[in-house]
């Protein structure tokens, strides 16, 4: 089976939409100041406060003047900023390029699994790559991993047979390629 579509960002916002939905724990979090928002905020305050209290204690000392902290100060506000453009100018090249719009896709499903192919890119994954199939409004999407997925739209395909076709013919290699359940 074969299928030609393109993705809009649209579609790239559903797919994390459903993926964030996917990944989200099922019990209520206790707080707020968990995982990586958490590290990053703090680093985020920890840094600039830490450089600020050595070039204080360096000035005190008498190690450095007082023009040569606010020179430090100002040279490590340009690095942050620097840093912070040079992300925002990654970002927007990559999505130039090939990142989040990559034009017309192929998507081939066969017996051995699935490929891909873009304009600058053809990936294949095999049937046991992938966890499971989710059928949704406007999309059908083949899980890799949680939060991981291939976003197949449903205006790709000629009508509903076609869909029923294209997610029975997933769910059978799904379930071929899956191991064995063995009892304990």
């Amino acid at each position: 089976m074969e299928l030609t579509y393109r993705l809009t960002r649209d579609d790239y916002r559903q797919f994390d939409k459903l993926a964030r939905a996917r990944m989200a724990p099922r019990k209520k979090q206790l707080s707020r100041w968990n995982g990586l928002a958490g590290a990053a905020l703090l680093l985020a305050l920890a840094s600039p406060a830490l450089t600020i209290f050595v070039l204080e204690w360096l000035n005190r000392s008498g190690v450095i003047d007082l023009r040569a902290g606010i020179a430090a100060v100002l040279a490590y506000a340009w690095g942050v900023w620097t840093v912070w453009l040079c992300g925002i100018l990654y970002r927007s090249r990559y999505r130039a390029r090939d990142g989040s719009m990559p034009g017309d896709l192929l998507l081939t499903a066969d017996g051995d699994g699935l490929q891909i192919s873009s304009r600058a890119r053809t990936e294949a994954y095999s049937w046991r790559a992938f966890t499971d199939v989710s059928e949704h409004a406007d999309y059908i999407v083949l899980w890799l991993a949680p939060g991981h997925g291939i976003i197949v739209p449903v205006r790709a395909m000629a009508g509903e047979d076609m869909r029923q076709a294209f997610v029975d013919l997933a769910r059978a290699h799904l379930a071929l390629a899956a191991p064995p359940l063995v009892p304990a």
